[in-house]
This record gives structure tokens, C-alpha cells and sequence, in this order.
């Protein structure tokens, strides 16, 4: 009797780290596909990957070639990473290890959001006025250089952390004090910053009820760049905290087409030749502008896509599929609005001081759920930016309308209250 020989999974090293894919997802997406083997820079326990089975690997104070040995005689063949935090250490480990990815420079680029804005203008794909912030008592004269309103921003942040919006001298020299005094006795608090120009936005792209901003969601293998969707967003929460996003957008087709060529062209201006690219599009009076672009997979999209699709995709797996050099496929999305609602705390909050249960929105038809982040009791701070939401709302609607008509009423059965 003959036996089948056992098929090879390839290993593939995931530099985890806090981003837009958790260890269970990861695992469960590379269940078909290969053995992760996940990457720490600190005790698996600390890292949040402990429970998680599969490999572990702590590369805390290794230089990239000791890492790239070490990777290497585990058996690593390809690498990855779904954080904002490690695009530029894998990018170094994969340029010593021989190991497919984004190049050091492409990485850098869309870590630094400065060098990305230097980068894209010289492409001649988008300028928008700004300039680097080192020392914070230079504020006031750089905000007068870039010309006010300004946003102030960190260089290598995420999500809008810290990210703010000054529309006066005044404003900028408390600011940088405030700031200075957080540096001081905040352990961890940004130091260097981008300063830019204010982009406003044109509620009549997308609605006055919508937010004034969309992103496009792309996968890109060598010189092969397509679009998985243009994906609309909830108002934002002052001063820059995201409240969400649905699919389909509520953007014309030709806007669609348009933010997805400006997307490309922003890819390709990058050299970003490889995985799942995040591009945010500000909509504003004068045309179609560049936000930012994430070269990894953005936060919940994954989720989003996996409902929006009944199921049939995994932008997880599809970004471990790229890694390994494998093709992928595009999703196709049922004809319905999906939507994932971020419950943003007003700015001047600073406490949870109750919510109601979970399944107080049940009753609610086509609310999925509501995923509670953060308990009655607990400190809130709108310098955590969009992360510091305290839960998610989760629905399937007819259509747009129809699906804030449902968070609406969500809302209301929650009950919150905050201090």
C-alpha cells in the first residue's frame, strides 16, 4: 500500500507586535497555508502571543544580521509583519536573511510620515506643505513656515495618536508645553513630529452624514497592483479619531476610480512592490488628496471583508499568501452595507463611568454585536486616538441610511456615560 508523502508548509516568521492582526488571526489564517513562526522583541507572555500554539522566537537586542541567523536556522524561509511598529526591523531582517519584502527605503517611507511626504512629492503624486518638528520650542515658528491651520502629528505614529490640530500661534505654545511636560513624566510619549498643512475636507463627495475622507485597500505583487475596495468612513471624532468604516463607499463610481489611480500612483511613487497597502484619500474642495499610506493591512478590515463577503475572504491570509509568493484572489462583496462602528469617547472625557450590557443591543435586527474594549470605571484619553474607542459596533444594513439609523439606536441602548 502506498502513502502519500507529507506536504511541506513553509515557515514563515511574523514579527508580531500591536497592529492590525492578532496571533489568533494570524494563526487561523496560516492553519492551510504555512507555520507561523511569531517573532518578539520581549517574553511571548508580555507580547500577548503565549497562548497562542506555534513557534516563538525572542529577538530582543539583536542586531538584523544576528536576527536573520537565527531566523534562518529555525528553518524561516519567508517573513512578515502586520504592524506599523516592525515595517522597517523586517524590512532590515529580510534585506540581511534574502527574504522577500518590502525594501528598507519603501518601508521607511511609509513609516516616517515626513520622508513619505518628501517621497511623494518629488514623485510629483501629491505636495501638501509640511515640515519636521525635532525640538518642540520650534513649533511656533514652524507652524508660521508651514502656514496655519496646521496638524501636528507624530513621525512614526499610528492611528492618531497624539495627532492635533492648531489653528493659532497661541494654540501651538501651549501645546508644545503640554507636550513637553508629557515627554517629561509619560514614559513612552512621542518626541519628533511632522507638522503639515491642514487639509480640509468636501462633505459633497460622500454626504454630509459621512466622513469627508475614504481609503483605498490594495494588494501588490512585483508590478501587479489591484484594488480590493474603496472603503468609506463615519465623521471623525475631534481632533482626528476614526469612528469607523463600511462597504461600499458612499462615493460617485468616478470618485472611486480616481482615489484608486491616485492610490497606485502613490504605491508606486513608494516602491512598494509587495503586500496589502492601506491609502487614505482626503476629499476636499480642490480635488483628491494624500492622507497617508500604510504599507501593511489596516485595523479591522480583515473582519470587515470577511462579513461584507459572507465569509469567503481572509485579507489576512491573503497577505500571508503574498508573502509566500503565492497568487490571490480579489473579494467579491454581497450587496449590502457592512460596517464596523468605532464608540469614540467625546475629547473632554476622561473616564467610562458606566455602559450598558453587551447584549443590549440584541434586539436590534441587523446589529451583529456590540465588542466591549474597555469596562465601566476605566481612564479614557483622546491622545490615544483612534484606539482608545471603547468598543465596536458591528452590523449588516440594506443600505447607508439604514445603517445609521441602527447605530443610532445602539447607541442609545448602551446607555453610555462618561466623566
Amino acid at each position: 500500500m502506498s502513502t502519500q508523502p507529507t506536504r511541506h508548509k513553509p515557515r514563515i516568521g511574523i514579527l508580531y507586535d500591536g497592529g492590525s492582526a492578532s496571533p489568533v488571526d494570524i494563526f487561523k489564517a496560516s492553519r492551510r497555508l504555512c507555520e507561523p513562526v511569531f517573532v518578539v522583541d520581549r517574553d511571548p507572555a508580555e507580547a500577548g502571543t503565549a497562548a497562542v500554539p506555534g513557534d516563538f522566537v525572542n529577538l530582543a537586542g539583536t542586531d538584523h544580521a544576528s536576527a536573520a541567523k537565527i531566523l534562518r536556522d529555525l528553518g524561516v524561509e519567508h517573513i512578515i509583519t502586520f504592524s506599523d511598529r516592525q515595517l522597517v526591523r523586517t524590512a532590515e531582517i529580510a534585506a540581511a536573511a534574502g527574504y522577500r519584502f518590502l525594501s528598507i527605503a519603501s518601508a521607511t517611507a511609509c513609516r516616517d510620515k515626513l520622508v513619505q511626504r518628501r517621497t511623494l512629492a518629488e514623485a510629483g503624486v501629491d505636495a501638501v506643505r509640511s515640515a519636521a518638528l525635532d525640538d518642540l520650542a520650534e513649533l511656533p515658528a514652524v507652524v508660521r513656515e508651514v502656514g496655519l491651520p496646521v496638524v501636528v502629528k507624530p513621525r512614526e505614529g499610528a492611528g492618531s495618536v497624539d495627532t492635533v490640530r492648531l489653528d493659532t500661534v497661541a494654540e501651538a505654545e501651549r501645546w508644545s508645553a503640554e507636550q513637553a511636560e508629557r515627554i517629561a513624566t509619560v514614559p513612552g510619549t512621542f518626541r519628533d513630529f511632522v507638522v503639515e498643512e491642514l487639509l480640509v475636507g468636501d462633505s459633497t463627495y460622500a454626504g454630509p452624514d459621512f466622513g469627508d475622507f475614504l481609503s483605498v485597500e490594495s494588494v501588490v505583487q512585483g508590478t501587479s497592483i489591484r484594488h480590493l475596495c474603496v472603503t468609506g468612513k463615519f465623521p471623525l471624532t475631534p481632533p482626528f479619531r476614526e469612528c469607523g468604516l463600511f462597504v461600499p463607499s458612499t462615493a460617485a463610481a468616478d470618485v472611486e476610480e480616481r482615489c484608486r489611480e491616485l492610490a497606485e500612483a502613490a504605491i508606486q511613487a513608494l516602491g512598494i512592490d509587495l503586500g496589502v497597502v492601506h491609502t487614505e484619500i482626503k476629499l476636499t474642495p480642490t480635488g483628491l488628496r494624500i492622507i497617508e499610506v500604510n504599507g501593511r493591512p489596516p485595523g479591522y478590515m480583515t473582519e470587515l471583508l470577511r462579513r461584507a463577503s459572507g465569509g469567503r475572504y481572509d485579507m489576512t491570509a491573503a497577505a500571508l499568501r503574498m508573502a509566500l509568493g503565492l497568487p490571490t484572489d480579489l473579494p467579491t462583496l454581497l450587496d449590502q452595507v457592512t460596517y464596523v462602528y468605532f464608540v469614540q469617547p467625546p475629547q473632554d472625557a476622561t473616564r467610562l463611568v458606566s455602559i450598558g450590557e453587551p447584549d443590549a443591543v440584541a434586539p436590534i435586527p441587523n446589529v451583529r454585536r456590540y465588542q466591549a474594549f474597555v469596562e465601566a470605571g476605566a481612564p479614557i484619553d483622546w491622545r490615544w486616538g483612534t484606539s482608545g474607542h471603547i468598543g465596536l459596533i458591528l452590523g449588516e444594513a440594506a443600505d447607508h441610511q439604514a445603517a445609521l439609523t441602527d447605530i443610532d439606536t445602539a447607541l442609545k441602548a448602551l446607555r453610555i456615560m462618561y466623566a
